[in-house]
């Protein structure tokens, strides 16, 4: 019996692996929208955002579980950030309008002062890229609705050259594998509605087309893991687009969304995709999006949905998601779990035919409380403070409970028998 009782906590650790991964959610003390992500090393990361009235900056020491807001910027939200290590570093900002220049600043004291710089005089600056030792950086110029302007910064944003315009080519994302190869999107015209991709061999200096596929959106991802394995997507027809020979064809994938989500952000570690948008969800795939489920978020009460802005994924057990009104997650360690004998906690009676209740001696408090069928599915979530769980309905079987806390996980197996 303890054998069995062994294999089958083995196995359901192995679906949890996948499908159970956690998300917790992390207080930052905000309510202005977290737009981007940049961590230079696991435990040091920076959050900005803002709203129409100021933008924000979050700093983080440790590796997203709490956040401190360090400077505040009047009339401006930010949309960009990245650094280079703990000290360097960069962030962008909305214009505010179409006839005024957007600000870049930058950091080289880890983010307590800030420079700002709006010489480049582009009215929307709509990616920013790093790959070696150059930072490239996407826009458009003041009063233009269409074009395309790269600059290249080999000093974290100190200085910049602009390596390529275009009056008809009009990009919308960018991806640098090194400082020659890299890939673009964009050039959709309303007559054709077709995506547009291009790669470049010179660092960014010339771009040659190299594929398309006829669909209409607001182009938000683009990222890829090799230079053969990439991913475009975006909104208004909501799409999702896999490449596997380097840009040239283009297949649509399934993930589970409607028309009418929005998809912002990408994801890649290793063959593991975690795709953010709209909903109460991430989407996460284990194989390069062959196959999908759902990440469920822990919202808090009264709110409807999350908008998931940006994702930064470490590992399996260890990332941040940043959403719209301040909301902030992080992934913690679904396999971080107390043994039986180890753990105060019981559960009674067990087998059960209706009712199970959890002894919690040392009145440990709860954040997520969930049930999972034999093969990983998450098939109950129940209430923290609610320590009598109705199994009713279910089929009978066995179950695995799963209590979290700040620090660690319990599971306990469940038998029902109604």
């Amino acid at each position: 019996m303890i054998k069995k009782y062994i294999v089958s906590i083995v196995l359901f650790l192995i679906f949890l692996k996948g499908i159970g991964q956690e998300w917790q959610l992390i207080n930052t003390g905000t309510i202005k929208d977290l737009i981007a992500l940049s961590f230079p090393t696991e435990e040091v990361g920076y959050a900005v955002g803002g709203d129409f009235g100021s933008g924000i900056i979050l700093k983080t020491d440790n590796g997203g579980a709490s956040w401190t807001t360090i400077y505040n910027e009047e009339g401006i939200p930010f949309n960009h950030v990245y650094f280079s290590d703990e000290n360097n570093g960069i962030a962008t900002a909305y214009s505010n309008g179409e006839s005024e220049p957007a600000s870049i600043f930058t950091t080289s004291d880890g983010g307590i002062t800030w420079q700002s710089d709006n010489s480049l005089n582009l009215r929307l600056i709509t990616d920013i890229e790093y790959s070696g030792s150059s930072l490239y950086l996407l826009g458009r110029e003041i009063n233009q609705s269409s074009g395309t302007k790269i600059y290249k910064s080999e000093n974290i944003g100190q200085t910049w050259q602009l390596v390529y315009e275009s009056e008809d080519k009009t990009f919308s994302k960018i991806h640098f594998f090194n400082t020659l190869y890299g890939y673009a999107q964009g050039n959709i015209t309303s007559d054709t509605d077709e995506l547009h991709f291009y790669s470049t061999d010179d660092g960014g200096e010339t771009w040659a087309e190299i594929g398309g596929y006829n669909i209409y959106g607001n182009q938000t991802i683009f990222n890829f893991q090799t230079e053969l394995v990439g991913f475009s997507g975006g909104w208004y027809s909501s799409y999702l687009l896999k490449t596997i020979d380097g840009g040239t064809t283009w297949e649509s994938l399934n993930p589970p969304m409607t028309g009418s989500d929005v998809l912002n952000k990408l994801e890649i570690n290793g063959n593991h995709l975690y795709l953010g948008k709209t909903g109460e969800a991430i989407l996460y795939s284990p194989d390069l999006g062959e196959t999908w489920s759902e990440q469920s978020l822990p919202l808090p009460e009264g709110t409807i949905t999350a908008n998931v802005n940006d994702l930064k994924i470490f590992n399996e057990t260890k990332g941040v998601a940043v959403c719209s009104n301040g909301l902030l997650f992080r992934l913690i360690d679904p396999l971080k779990v107390e043994e039986i004998s180890q753990s105060s906690l019981s559960v009674y009676p067990n087998p059960t035919k209706k009712i199970l209740t959890i002894a919690n001696p040392k009145k440990e408090t709860f954040q997520q409380v969930y049930l999972f069928d034999n093969k990983g599915r998450k098939v109950r979530r129940f209430s923290p403070q609610t320590l009598q769980l109705d199994l009713s309905g279910l089929s009978a079987g066995q179950y695995f409970l799963q209590l979290n806390t700040k620090s660690t996980q319990v599971i306990k197996r469940i038998i029902f028998n109604p």
